[in-house]
């Protein structure tokens, strides 16, 4: 009977696939560039003159929780796509990222994901960077550029860059919306020269929305000419969902709280 026991260890540790370190650079996905592949056909999302983007953020821990939001948003009409504005991982390790991805393709709506503090440790912006694409990046739609940015100043610094995003927001005549994690008000993590781009960031007249997770609760109201959404965690069910038209900026949380703004 031993014998037969430790066959079977050996068996199936002969077919489980190897990855070697939690904290090494190795995924068993082989899916690369999610977000590029996921995204939707940017010159439809405009036809019905309503952008409504579902908003999840911070499941990190709730997987669970996650799986029963993933379904709901599957059952909703008119999203066109959703964002996922990071944190979906605890520590970044391999494995994390591998059950993310697969709860992550279960949402059958376009998709794109925002690299969060915590998916940036260690091995994480590599891990990242391997399975979505570059972590700072933009987007297009006829009226509309949508631009993930990258806000984890201490976990990687050498990739973190303000001025990358006030030249995306400058360049363009375009309506903008920033999808980043940490908000980009913050005065713990921003100051002196990030902090003084950051504020140019938001004063620009063309930045309409910015969505940002990280702190776990939701907030939504208005910065001047911007309005700013925080979501909160992935717990129980929440999520968002944020209309866009040419007059007005709405949001709906999972609770039947909204707000809506003109722009």
């Amino acid at each position: 009977m031993r014998k037969l026991l430790l066959s079977l260890v050996f068996l199936y540790l002969a077919c489980a696939p190897f990855r070697g370190s939690p904290y090494s650079e190795v995924l068993i996905t082989g899916e690369r560039d999610l977000n590029t592949k996921k995204l939707p056909d940017l010159n439809a999302i405009e036809t019905d003159a309503v952008v409504r983007i579902g908003v999840v953020t911070d499941s990190h821990q709730n997987y669970r929780d996650f799986r029963t939001v993933v379904e709901q948003l599957n059952g909703m009409s008119g999203i066109d796509f959703v964002v996922h504005l990071g944190d979906f991982t605890n520590s970044a390790y391999n494995f994390e990222y591998d059950q993310f991805i697969e709860l992550w393709n279960r949402l059958l709506l376009p998709k794109f994901c925002v690299q969060g503090n915590h998916d940036a440790i260690g091995a994480g912006s590599t891990l990242y960077e391997k399975a979505f694409g570059d972590a700072n990046t933009y987007f297009e739609s006829g009226n509309y550029r949508f631009i993930s940015f990258m806000t984890n100043n201490w976990e990687d610094p050498n990739d973190f860059s303000p001025q990358w995003l006030l030249d995306r927001v400058q360049e363009t005549t375009k309506a903008v919306i920033i999808f980043s994690h940490v908000p980009l008000m913050d005065t713990e993590r921003y100051s002196g020269n990030d902090r003084a781009i950051l504020d140019q960031v938001l004063q620009q007249p063309n930045v309409i929305l910015s969505l940002n997770g990280h702190n776990h609760t939701y907030i939504a109201n208005k910065v001047g000419n911007v309005v700013i959404i925080q979501g909160a965690r992935v717990e129980g069910e929440n999520w968002l969902t944020v209309d866009i038209t040419a007059t007005t900026i709405s949001v709906l949380n999972s609770k039947g709280e909204a707000s809506s703004w003109p722009r």
